[in-house]
């Protein structure tokens, strides 16, 4: 399974990577500034996990774009800064392939309660929200056999809300 992970800069998203290969990682990590990939194994499945560049608002860095169209999942993390939203990245890559990962306690905000409530009332149903790692990789792999399958409209899901 290809998974891609997105987000702003320095927003934890090679932290992230590491952390669901099971490798310790430096106490302070340099910018990605290229496409990276790990490989490990998750309950029988073979994950290949893809480490981007920060993205720059809703814009995918132009080295991405290929794995992006090409994974099966998103990842898209946040940490809660006001001046960057993954409600326009979503939209981009497409809400049936996207889970978003909260890095940071303070990221579920009002603001982006907000934007995620309308991102549900634009596209029919909410993208899923984690804050936990162990669990979005439960619900990745529990939706792994309707990947390629269409969402139905009416689902609604918002996990490990705050």
């Amino acid at each position: 399974m290809n998974v891609v992970v997105v987000g702003p800069p320095r927003c934890g998203k090679t932290q992230l990577v590491h952390a669901i290969c099971g490798v310790k990682t430096a106490q302070q990590l340099r910018p990605t500034t290229c496409v990276s990939h790990m490989a490990c194994t998750l309950q029988n499945t073979q994950f290949i996990l893809w480490d981007t560049p920060g993205c720059l608002g809703h814009c995918i860095p132009n080295l991405a774009e290929g794995i992006v169209s090409d994974c099966d999942v998103a990842i898209v993390c946040y940490d809660g800064r006001r001046c960057w939203s993954p409600v326009e990245l979503v939209k981009t890559i497409g809400k049936h392939r996207c889970y978003i990962y909260l890095t940071q306690p303070c990221a579920f905000n009002a603001l982006f309660a907000y934007e995620t409530f309308d991102l549900c009332s634009s596209l029919f149903n909410l993208v899923p929200i984690h804050v936990y790692k162990d669990s979005m990789l439960c619900d990745i792999l529990s939706t792994m056999s309707d990947l390629h399958e269409p969402c139905p409209e009416d689902e609604m899901r918002l996990v490990d809300s705050v």
